[in-house]
């Protein structure tokens, strides 16, 4: 019984502190705030649904990690540890175990952290999604089209078929710009030539008013030649003429002479002779 009476000492001593805390519930309404006001907060994303595609991309990744674990079976693990697995290979086998244990969920939440960061399932259901459009849009167009056409699918093809169908493009265009080329060229040849033409206009102008001149000197030759025949020439003719009267008046006087030599008369006729030439 003494043992017992120790434990009704110590309940006196415990309603005492239950009475100072009485004032506690006055905070009490406090959280009631921030209760409140959490619904306000939105809630926490959902993660998507996987989709098949999805799906299909972690049972592909669940057995390369499988295939990957067999790589490391115990044999070779033990191999490692040769001391141990001789004397407590129980204990070797167990932590073999937990190697792959752990070394499968490390690359597992790896694996999920890279999926929820790069939102590979979002992407592949949109993936799922547009390719589920695209059939129906197929499906549809089928329809409008009739039973009875037959839509070629490209992989049918022969490759000149292909190759012409994406050459197409680039000899086209090449084909236009090749083609400005040439009008520009051609508008350029026509203008030189059409230079070329005004010039050769001009020369003929030219060579005519050129071949006019060298007619009138002619024409002025021809006069000259009428009026002072071949074989004489004027200083000739006046000397010839000057001795001619000397000769004729050496009777007659120095006076007699100079009637004689008829030089107003010369000089008369030769003056009459350059009017006709102008």
């Amino acid at each position: 019984m003494s043992t017992s009476d120790p434990p009704p000492q110590q309940t006196p001593t415990s309603p005492q502190p239950q009475s100072t805390p009485t004032p506690a519930p006055a905070p009490a309404p406090a959280p009631t705030h921030p209760a409140s006001s959490s619904p306000a907060r939105p809630p926490p994303p959902q993660p998507p649904i996987p989709g098949p595609r999805a799906t299909a991309f972690r049972e592909v990744l669940h057995r390369a990690l499988t295939q990957s674990l067999k790589a490391c079976p115990y044999p070779h693990f033990a191999s490692c540890f040769p001391t141990l697995s001789t004397h407590n290979p129980s204990v070797l086998s167990q932590i073999h175990r937990q190697y792959l244990f752990q070394l499968e969920n490390l690359a597992t939440q790896s694996f999920d952290q890279l999926l929820e960061d790069r939102r590979v399932v979002e992407n592949l259901n949109a993936l799922e999604a547009l390719v589920a459009e695209a059939r129906e849009r197929k499906r549809l167009v089928e329809g409008e089209r009739g039973v009875g056409v037959v839509e070629v699918s490209p992989s049918t093809l022969p490759p000149s078929a292909i190759i012409t169908a994406h050459i197409t493009p680039l000899i086209l265009a090449a084909q236009t710009t090749i083609k400005s080329k040439l009008d520009a060229v051609t508008a350029e040849n026509e203008a030189l030539m059409k230079a070329i033409e005004d010039q050769k206009k001009e020369i003929r102008a030219l060579v005519g008013m050129v071949e006019k001149v060298v007619g009138d000197m002619q024409g002025a030759v021809e006069v000259v030649g009428e009026c002072f025949p071949p074989g004489r020439k004027v200083g000739l003719v006046e000397g010839d003429r000057l001795g001619d009267d000397d000769e004729g008046d050496e009777e007659e006087g120095e006076g007699g002479g100079n009637e004689g030599f008829g030089g107003g008369g010369g000089a008369g006729d030769e003056g009459d002779r350059m009017e006709g030439i102008e």
